[in-house]
């Protein structure tokens, strides 16, 4: 009894805040909505992915990354992939493969 009076009492103290500036709520709102908008026509995800999330950019949405929580043990984490993936060690890590040498310069100088 004591519970559900407290909850009721919580929930109707909600209800009427004063002198509310429902206006700004709702241009904050609409300003959200429009770059989440900018972000996903650009190719991104509707909100901000953080910390152990990936953008899935054919859904929009954050997902658990697969390197999230550490690979475990004889595992890293390869960021070469679209996504980050957990591969074996004997994958090398190198974030940065190096190019080819050039061709060499032909020698147009007359002997």
């Amino acid at each position: 009894m004591k519970r559900s009076f407290l909850l009721a009492v919580c929930l109707l103290s909600g209800c009427k805040t004063g002198h509310a500036d429902y206006g700004a709520a709702l241009a904050l709102v609409g300003y959200g909505l429009l770059w989440s908008g900018i972000s996903r026509a650009s190719g991104g995800c509707f909100a901000i992915c953080t910390g152990m999330d990936i953008c899935n950019t054919e859904s929009g949405l954050c997902e658990p990354s697969p390197c999230g929580r550490g690979c475990g043990p004889g595992r890293h984490c390869d960021l070469r992939a679209p996504a980050p993936v957990c591969v074996e060690d004997d994958r090398p890590a190198d974030l940065v493969t190096q190019p080819p040498p050039p061709d060499p310069i032909p020698d147009f100088i007359p002997q």
